[in-house]
């Protein structure tokens, strides 16, 4: 079982190598990091919001595991107790995180300069929030 703690921790481990990836030009990969330290900050909140002792690495950890096993960034918001907050107030922020999912990690190519550093400011912004 993975302590919220352990997630935060893994979020900011992502983000740092992330925004080194970015420096190196290595958009695609720095893009993607993004959305794995989102996905990560979503299941820390989720934990926090729920009360869990931690979340669940695999299914026979906890039997509401499987609700909360994905990848997509949407879904898990809702699990957090704060979508209401994040959709409204940080629109543009959120679109630009929903641009990524899991398969991404699979392309090379698909990200400019500008939106990995798109993806890099936005992630930061709803990070902050989801930690809040």
């Amino acid at each position: 079982m993975l302590t919220r703690q352990d997630l935060l921790d893994n979020v900011d481990e992502k983000l740092r190598s992330a925004q080194i990836l970015y420096d190196a030009a290595s958009y695609d990969s720095s893009f993607y990091l993004c959305g794995y330290a989102v996905e990560l900050a979503l299941k820390a909140r989720i934990v926090k919001h729920l009360k869990w002792k931690g979340f669940p690495e695999n299914k026979g950890e906890n039997a509401a595991f499987r609700a909360v096993a994905k990848h997509d960034l949407d879904y898990l918001l809702r699990f957090t107790g704060i979508e209401a907050q994040i959709k409204p107030a940080l629109g543009t922020e959120w679109t630009t995180i929903l641009e990524w999912n899991v398969e991404l990690r699979y392309k090379h190519g698909h990200t400019t300069a500008s939106k990995a550093k798109r993806m890099l400011e936005h992630s930061h912004v709803i990070i902050q929030v989801l930690k809040g």
